[in-house]
């Protein structure tokens, strides 16, 4: 129990930090929030891993949604680091075909 306490801690605070203002914090910790979904979808076994990874990206989503129209730049690139490592996210967002658009 303490072990899944202090994993919440550390991905929350990775979280914290693609609302940063500087461009090499936010991108690098979208990119590793990105691996940590990636390794989470991977270990959904059981029912506690897959609800636990649900409410991370809800409390992603609830970060994201203010940058979504306050900063479009933080948004785009924070869903682009992300989707490198897990692309189901770009689904989320609807963006797939843009980011290919403007990365391919």
């Amino acid at each position: 129990m303490i072990i899944h306490l202090l994993f919440g801690r550390f991905y929350q605070h990775l979280a914290m930090n693609m609302s940063n203002h500087y461009k090499t914090i936010y991108a690098a910790s979208a990119e590793v929030v990105g691996m940590a979904i990636k390794v989470l979808s991977e270990k959904e076994k059981n029912e506690e891993a897959k609800e636990w990874r649900e409410s991370f990206m809800t409390n992603i989503a609830k970060m994201l949604t203010p940058a979504q129209t306050g900063q479009p730049d933080l948004f785009i690139t924070c869903v682009h680091r992300m989707q490198i490592h897990y692309p189901p996210i770009a689904d989320r967002y609807k963006l797939t075909k843009f980011i290919c658009w403007t990365v391919c």
